[in-house]
C-alpha cells in the first residue's frame, strides 16, 4: 500500500492499478453540484463508499444562549457489513469529523 501511494504522489503510478476493480473504497463527492444529501451504492467489490454533500450554513448552539450559523457538511459512509463492522465504520466517520473540525489552512 505504501509503494502504491508512493507512486501515486508521483504522478507515475500505473493505471492497472487505477482500475475500479483493483480499488478497495471510492470517494464521490457531488458537493460542487449542491446536492445536500445523498446515499452512494458500493462499486462491486469494493467494500465502501464515502458520499460527500455541499456545505451549507445550519444554526448552532454556541453556547450561553447564543445561537449562530456555522458552515456543515453532509457525508454518507456505504459499506459491505461482510468486509467491515459497524463500529469500525463509525470510528472511520469520527475520525474523519474530527479531521475536518480541526482542519488547519
Amino acid at each position: 500500500m505504501q509503494a502504491i501511494a508512493g507512486q501515486c504522489r508521483k504522478g507515475n503510478v500505473s493505471p492497472e492499478l487505477l482500475a475500479p476493480e483493483a480499488a478497495t473504497f471510492t470517494i464521490s463527492n457531488l458537493g460542487n453540484y449542491g446536492v445536500e444529501m445523498f446515499t452512494p451504492v458500493i462499486n462491486i467489490p469494493q467494500t465502501a463508499i464515502l458520499g460527500v454533500c455541499t456545505i451549507v450554513p445550519r444554526p448552532k448552539d454556541l453556547g450561553d444562549g447564543v445561537y449562530g450559523f456555522v458552515p456543515m457538511i453532509g457525508l454518507s459512509l456505504t459499506y459491505d457489513h461482510q468486509a467491515l463492522d459497524g463500529g469500525e465504520a463509525t470510528l472511520f466517520l469520527r475520525e474523519i469529523k474530527e479531521q475536518i473540525e480541526n482542519l488547519e489552512v
